[in-house]
């Protein structure tokens, strides 16, 4: 060490900070791989040579303090542990070389050859640059140690450890909570804190407490079930945000554990209350329209008999009209035209009524609005002969008897139509309409028959019921 009496006291005392803060850098990073590796043998080995790396740096801030006490002391002596350096060397040599075997990766002997260079022999060759030489050999050790420093920074923040893990929980938005069965809590996020506190009113230090209150309700902010989420339990909280709590068993080394978790189903919700207020306005409808289509018969009915009393009004009207301005007239009127014009009212009067209307109600119905009363007596046979036949019957009675009152009897033997209004003065002449009736009805078998005594009657023979009668 006789090279560094040379230098300045401020010189010295700059070599021994660089020595220094190297042997404080060397020492984290022993540190450092010390917590990194701590299973396998090979970093191990890795270890241990950085430990006698970081001796090495202290033998040479040793020596850098020896020249600067005797500097002060006035005195010149040689170092004491130059031994103890060619052990470390040797021992480093080695650790390096069997590590660069087994990881095979020379990196790690570039620490050799600048070792080598700062060993006390080269102060006899080299005497003034070995001073040079030795502090480029510290300042590599120390930008080597702070390499290794950020490198094992660098792992550690990309390992998988239990900080990784609790910080990438507390960083999701949904809620986590593990605990044994006994109810002790291993792993809670801070979203499943922060809903503790909103739900319960503090931080539960038992899961299965916690667990328990969620599922009775015994909370100071009641949950409030769903259909559409399998009739769980869900919390609105004061910001508007809803939430789901389920739990599942989890197994993990043949020891089971509580997962508990908070969802927020927010969005989903206020889906679920439009879609409710949709199907409930949905089934108001659905009924309205089944009552309507329930009644769509007696509503088309209504329309019907409301646009044929319209017809039969205007109908009624015209021809009243006319009739009155004929009567204002000042020349004499024969009886022909009165009568013509009279029959042609009760005949565009009839064809509105029956117009469109099938149903033998309907036309009772529609007869009733124009004043005249029909009564059924019996019930009517379901053949359609019968419905053109009592159809044609009540034509007849009101255009050429102008009857007010008709009776329809029906005996199970015969269907008759009678009427009290004006008798025909002259035998009965049959128009087209009576004449098709009994051709129909022969060619079923039965008879026709018109009386004219005290009232108008036409009465309707089936076959069957004249065998029965044997005629």
């Amino acid at each position: 060490m006789f090279s560094f009496y040379s230098f300045s006291s401020d010189t010295l005392l700059i070599f021994l900070m660089v020595t220094v803060i190297g042997a404080a850098v060397q020492a984290v990073t022993v540190t450092a791989s010390f917590s990194r590796h701590k299973k396998s043998f090979r970093e191990w080995l890795f270890t241990l040579n950085e430990f006698f790396i970081l001796i090495e740096t202290v033998i040479f801030s040793l020596m850098i303090t020896h020249v600067i006490t005797n500097k002060i002391e006035m005195r010149i002596s040689g170092y004491l542990h130059n031994e103890l350096s060619y052990i470390l060397f040797a021992i480093i040599f080695i650790m390096s070389v069997s590590i660069c075997i087994i990881r095979k990766n020379a990196e790690i002997l570039i620490v050799i050859p600048v070792l080598f260079l700062i060993l006390p022999f080269w102060e006899d060759i080299l005497y003034n640059v070995y001073p040079i030489i030795f502090m480029s050999a510290v300042i590599f050790i120390l930008i080597r140690a702070i390499y290794h420093c950020i490198l094992f920074a660098w792992e550690l923040k990309q390992r998988f450890s239990a900080f990784s893990v609790k910080q990438a929980m507390d960083s999701l938005d949904t809620g986590l909570l593990y605990c044994e069965t006994n109810g002790t809590i291993h792993l809670v996020n801070r979203c499943m804190q922060k809903l503790m506190t909103l739900i319960t009113g503090s931080i539960q230090r038992n899961g299965i407490d916690f667990h328990k209150a969620i599922q009775a309700g015994e909370t100071i902010r009641k949950p409030v079930e769903s259909p559409f989420f399998d009739n769980q339990r869900v919390y609105i909280l004061d910001n508007g945000s809803v939430w789901l709590f389920s739990e599942h068993i989890i197994t993990f080394n043949y020891k089971h554990y509580l997962q508990i978790s908070a969802i927020e189903v927010t969005e989903q919700w206020q889906l679920t209350q439009t879609l409710q207020k949709q199907e409930t306005e949905l089934r108001l409808r659905s009924e309205q329209l089944a009552v309507t289509i329930a009644n769509i018969d007696v509503i088309c009915r209504e329309e019907e008999l409301f646009q044929m009393n319209r017809k039969v009004h205007d109908t009624l009207a015209q021809q009243l009209a006319i009739i009155m301005q004929i009567l204002r007239s000042k020349e004499p009127l024969p009886t022909e035209i009165l009568a013509t014009h009279a029959e042609n009212i009760l005949k565009e009067v009839i064809d509105n009524v029956e117009t469109n209307l099938y149903d033998i109600t309907d036309l009772f119905r529609a007869y009733k609005v124009i004043g005249v009363d029909v009564r059924l007596h019996g019930t009517l046979p379901e053949h359609e002969f019968f419905i053109d036949f009592v159809r044609e019957a009540l034509s007849n009675a009101v255009r050429h008897g102008f009857a007010t009152e008709v009776d329809i009897v029906c005996d199970g033997e015969s269907v008759s139509v009678s009427n009290k209004g004006f008798l025909p003065s002259e035998k009965v002449t049959e128009g087209g309409g009576i004449s098709e009736m009994r051709r129909r009805l022969a060619l079923l078998g039965g008879r026709l028959t018109i009386e004219t005594d005290k009232m108008f009657k036409i009465t309707a023979y089936t076959g069957t019921m004249i065998n029965k009668q044997g005629v």
